[in-house]
């Protein structure tokens, strides 16, 4: 077997698209909790030797819920995407929207707003499938299948609400919806998908919608001249017993002789009609070629035994729903097409996300076998390409594997081709071997001429591979019959995903070499993210840079900069990737830096480089054009490193410099953090240029016994009357926060003291609440976290880093780990003196809506008492509650010594606590995330209060954190205890008091999600009753996270 291979890389390729963002299937597997080391390896089971070439993909999801049938265009110049968008959950629901993205080249795309939801009668239950129509004029009609409130399949119509928007961000649906109601016949269930719409000689604008009659799979077809009134036709354009149901019907010409797509109207002399079904009963896309007839108004297969739904399909795997659209821009045919998940819908859930959108593809007439149709990755693809390794005639022989070294294997474009020597095909014996992928033992069978092919994703020892390859059988009378499969029996250890073998036959012309071309990538949101980098305002842009493993669902030696864009905060565009390890200083990772703006509007970034040798050095980078309000180029200093480690500093101790601020004497400062033996400290450093640095003896501050400091911070918060002051300020009036993330237990800690400017030193107002031993931004799971002055808003903004509290094996499963938090703005709690206030930015409470109130309701002892809100996947939740005086003047003095992390949870009993809210609760209760107070009434007569998660019910599944977290807060004399929860799907992030305590939860249900998610008021105290006042809103989806 001779073998000619090329292989393309495609490493750190931007792809932006949300939010947070999860491929398909299962990621390698793991041995020891580490990622095993990709392969691709030539395999030879048969007897023979054989040759080839190999290819790679890009996909689309959305970063969260699930994405599955979709609507494209091509307008204005960009391509739109609308899909159906489950905002409540990772598996279908009642409340599907559409979600909508735009791309200038089928490839870098940006997430926009939801584009429709569920608001009218017609279509409460789901904006489903749809198809637009771009008229002459240039206007846009869609027609879209809405779930009525009674769940009856009804047709509407919508349009832009702004022609001159090329994104066409808003919708308008027409006043006058439903276009269509099911005609008599028609069960209400089985009328959906309506297609894009095309001419008819009359001048009649013509389309059809899928459904059934009995088993009897149809096309229903209507007339109209404005979109509208309607005409049903007699008859049916199509009809074929015993295949169901149809929905994602889609019907289109192809060009028997050009190479170009045509318009959906065209018809005539060297024009095929394609008709497409996507059977609801197997879940398979289904084609045929034939021949229509406008004035009939039926199509007619070419070849009957091929017909639609018992003929050929356009994928042999998991490719579903498939939508095609005339590209006017390229002239050609797309596909687009969604890609389920093949693990179990609990990991689905757990994950949070679910499906993909297949690499869109180019369609056309095979003029070589008159039967089939082309397709093939669009052109856009092979842009991606880099670094590419070519393998020239390789002899495979029988029983062979052979290892193709060529590096990373994550993101691949592999296009092979094999040869069988023709004395092999000559010698071999006829045969009556009946052959078929699905039921034959994969590419672990052995035959004459096959299977050969490739192994991907294959680990060392080939416990893990997934076979794509070729069997051919050499029939009785002498013809060869190729078959083209992909083996899943071994693409995992999991137990819980799918292990079918896929394929068919592939026609293979006399003459013709055996070729495939295989697209792997993971190319969309999807991997690991880590602390917050640099952020900044800049031009009336927010930015976010951030710590991306582009490799995988863990931490890793290529940390690169993420990179995302926002005007308002809440709504993100993804940006190609900023800064990646391609220098010797940072060749081990681009790790956290900060952006400082000087007045003249220039940005300087300092970053830490992991260097060739693991040594932790300070870079400086600046964007390559000022004038680009998205920063998209960045330019790294050729003098790089600026600073190494000073002597008495280990090399991996050196990390994360601060934003600079001015000093008296006109020089930039700024801070790093590191260590001496187990003492955290902070090294200053000076400059005029951000070119040459000095070092300033002594420390900023230290503290012993608390280990590295990293992610360290140090801003001012407030001169009196005032919430926030820009960085540069050195009055002594000014109050100052000294920040540092402990290395050594993961938690972010925070005081407040007073900053000397002359001699450089920062001392804690007081030493029993120091940096390490005293506050916490958060008692929950928030790290590296990292301030910006927001010169937009006047504000000072908090972000954090969330990470994954379930086990490493599962990250790397579901192929992603890790969000950033909400952002907070931050504020000196002018009432205590000693606390900062932190609260969600204010832009959070645009995307409250469907408001319920709860007034004074009266909890008595041991009640647990259901909130009736509808949806609870997402919510914004604000609580007062208050204790009844005589309780807390009954309750008994005690020696009590209460801590949320060694207590029994709200499942423990006090005199006064516990009582607060359960989130994310199944119905019986046997999943539920409490948020809740404790008091406890000291010895001395004063009052104590704590404020908790506990997580040890979040979750059925054995995997994941079940820790109770928590901390006092303060209640001052006359304040009501009060907590704002924001719930968003599996992220909990919790303020006591206005923010003065704050607790961020990360949890997996298994059944307390979407519509069986439940909301509870509870007080479980013994001698205390509890009134309780609650405003709870339903929120957006922001489309990106």
């Amino acid at each position: 077997m001779e073998d000619r291979i090329t292989i393309s890389h495609h490493p750190y390729t931007p792809l932006p698209d949300g939010d947070n963002a999860p491929s398909s299937g299962v990621s390698p597997a793991t041995q020891n909790g580490r990622r095993r080391s990709l392969k691709f390896v030539l395999v030879l089971s048969g007897v023979l030797a054989v040759g080839l070439i190999m290819g790679a993909m890009f996909s689309f999801s959305t970063n969260d819920g699930g994405a599955v049938k979709m609507s494209p265009l091509f307008y204005k110049g960009w391509y739109h995407l609308f899909y159906q968008y489950n905002r409540d959950g990772a598996i279908w629901g009642k409340k599907i929207v559409w979600g909508h993205a735009v791309s200038r080249d089928l490839i870098h795309w940006n997430h926009l707003p939801v584009a429709m939801v569920t608001d009218q009668w017609y279509d409460v239950n789901g904006v489903w499938t749809g198809s637009a129509t771009i008229l002459p004029d240039g206007q846009i009609v869609m027609l879209y299948t809405g779930s009525t409130n009674e769940s009856v399949q009804v047709q509407n119509l919508a349009y832009p609400a702004d022609p001159s928007d090329p994104l066409l961000i808003e919708w308008i649906k027409y006043p006058n919806n439903p276009v269509l109601v099911p005609p008599p016949g028609i069960d209400f269930k089985d009328f959906r998908d309506p297609t894009t719409a095309w001419l008819t000689p009359e001048g009649m604008w013509r389309f059809v919608i899928g459904s059934k009659l009995n088993k009897t799979g149809i096309s229903l077809v209507y007339d109209t001249v404005d979109f509208k009134n309607f005409t049903l036709l007699d008859g049916l354009l199509h009809a074929v017993h015993g295949t169901g149901m149809w929905e994602c019907v889609d019907f289109y010409p192809i060009s028997k002789v050009g190479e170009n797509g045509l318009d959906t109207s065209i018809n005539g002399l060297g024009v095929k009609h394609v008709m497409k079904a996507s059977l609801d009963d197997d879940r398979n896309d289904y084609y045929a070629l034939g021949t229509y007839d406008p004035v009939s108004t039926t199509w007619v297969p070419d070849n009957p035994k091929m017909d639609v739904g018992i003929g050929l399909r356009y994928d042999y795997g998991i490719y579903y729903a498939s939508k095609t659209f005339y590209d006017s821009n390229k002239k050609r045919r797309v596909l687009w097409s969604w890609i389920k998940e093949t693990d179990s819908e609990l990991s689905d859930i757990k994950k949070g996300w679910a499906s993909v959108q297949g690499i869109p593809r180019t369609i056309l007439f095979d003029h070589k076998t008159g039967s089939n149709l082309l397709q093939w990755p669009v052109e856009e693809v092979n842009k991606l390409r880099s670094n590419k390794t070519v393998f020239e005639n390789l002899e495979v022989n029988g029983g062979a594997v052979v290892p193709l070294e060529i590096g990373l294997g994550s993101q691949l474009d592999i296009t092979a081709e094999f040869e069988v020597d023709k004395k092999s095909l000559e010698s071999v014996q006829e045969s009556n071997e009946v052959y078929d992928c699905k039921n034959s033992m994969g590419a672990a069978g052995r035959g004459a001429l096959g299977p050969f092919g490739l192994l991907i994703l294959a680990d060392e020892q080939l416990l893990e591979q997934t076979p794509i390859y070729f069997y051919i059988v050499k029939g009785s009378g002498g013809d060869l019959k190729t078959f083209f499969c992909a083996d899943h029996s071994r693409s995992s250890e999991a137990t819980d995903v799918d292990k079918e073998i896929y394929g068919s036959i592939v026609p293979v012309l006399r003459g013709e070499k055996l070729t495939v071309r295989i697209l792997k990538s993971l190319m969309h949101w999807d991997v690991f993210f880590f602390d917050p980098d640099g952020p900044l305002f800049y031009k009336g842009w927010y930015h976010l840079f951030y710590q991306y493993n582009p490799d995988g669902a863990e931490w890793g030696p290529k940390i690169v900069w993420g990179h995302a864009a926002s005007k308002d905060l809440i709504h993100w565009e993804y940006l190609p990737v900023a800064m990646t390890t391609d220098q010797w200083y940072d060749t081990n990772g681009v790790w956290t830096g900060s952006a400082t703006i000087l007045p003249d509007g220039r940005i300087m970034m300092l970053y830490t480089g992991s260097t060739n040798e693991s040594v932790q050095v300070q870079n400086l980078a600046y964007p390559a054009d000022p004038s680009d309000p998205l920063l998209i180029k960045w330019v790294k200093y050729p003098n790089n490193p600026i600073i190494v480690p000073p002597p008495g500093i280990g090399p991996k101790d050196f990390r994360d410099p601060t934003t600079a601020w001015l000093t008296p004497e006109g020089k930039w400062r700024f801070i790093i953090g590191s260590k001496q033996n187990t003492t955290g400290i902070s090294l200053v450093f000076d400059t005029e240029d951000f070119k040459n640095i000095t070092l300033v003896d002594g420390f900023l501050h230290e503290v012993k016994g608390t280990g590295m400091w990293e992610c360290v911070d140090l801003y001012p918060v407030s001169k009196p009357g005032e919430d926030r002051v820009k960085t540069s300020v050195d009055e002594l009036e000014v109050k100052y926060v000294m920040k540092a993330s402990l290395d050594d237990d993961r938690n972010d800690y925070y005081a407040i003291g007073t900053y000397d400017p002359v001699n450089g030193t920062w001392v804690p107002d007081d030493p029993a609440l120091d940096v390490g031993i005293g506050l916490r931004y958060d008692y929950g799971i928030y790290y590296a976290s990292k301030t910006f002055n927001d010169t937009n808003k006047n504000r000072r903004v908090l972000w954090s880093w969330i990470k994954e509290t379930d086990s490493n094996n599962t990250d790397i499963q579901k192929d992603w780990a890790s969000v950033q938090g909400i952002p907070r703005t931050v504020m000196l709690d002018n009432t205590t003196g000693n606390n900062l206030l932190q609260w969600p930015v204010a832009e959070v409470d645009t995307l409250r809506s469907n408001h319920s109130v709860f007034q004074n309701l009266e909890i008595n002892s041991g009640a647990v008492v259901p909130l009736e809100i509808g949806l609870t996947s997402q919510l914004d939740i604000v609580a007062e509650f208050e204790v009844d005086k005589e309780s807390l003047e009954r309750a008994q003095k005690t020696d009590e010594v209460y801590a949320c992390n060694n207590s029994t949870g709200a499942a423990g009993r006090g005199a006064l606590g516990p009582f607060g809210l359960l989130v994310l609760a199944y119905q019986d209760l046997s999943e539920q995330t409490p948020i809740y107070f404790y008091i406890v009434k000291g010895s001395d007569g004063n009052l104590k209060t704590f404020f908790c998660a506990d997580h040890s019910r979040s979750s059925e599944a054995d995997d994941v954190d079940k820790e109770i977290y928590g901390s006092t807060v303060p209640v001052l004399e006359g304040e009501k205890v009060t907590v704002r929860i924001l719930v968003d799907h599996s992220i909990v992030e919790s303020f006591s008091q206005g923010g003065r305590t704050c607790i961020t939860s990360r949890v997996y249900p298994t059944k307390a999600f979407s519509d069986d998610a439940k909301i509870f008021l509870f007080n479980n105290a013994t001698e205390a009753n509890i009134t309780a006042s609650v405003n709870i809103w339903q929120m957006n989806s922001t489309s990106t996270n």
